[in-house]
């Protein structure tokens, strides 16, 4: 699913619950446009080499959002497909 596809959606619930981790997942969800279904899948099948490029880096360049969100697309194809 493309960003623009995810741009408008409506299914994305941010649970709020006042926890430290609960912003952190919010945030993520926020940030990617993906809902808790999608987010649990990701958590479950990133790899390490994965998650270093989503989420430490400070202050990507162009090069690397790309390949941010080419990283994303390709979890939530595989999720769709399963």
């Amino acid at each position: 699913m493309s960003r623009l596809k995810r741009k408008s959606r409506s299914d994305i619930e941010f649970k709020g619950c006042g926890g430290l981790l609960d912003v952190v997942d919010d945030s993520v969800k926020e940030s990617f446009r993906i809902n808790d279904k999608e987010f649990d899948y990701i958590a479950d099948n990133i790899s390490d080499e994965d998650i270093n490029k989503l989420f430490y880096i400070e202050y990507p360049n162009f090069t690397q959002k790309r390949e941010m969100l080419i990283i994303l697309e390709t979890y939530l194809d595989q999720y769709y497909k399963k």
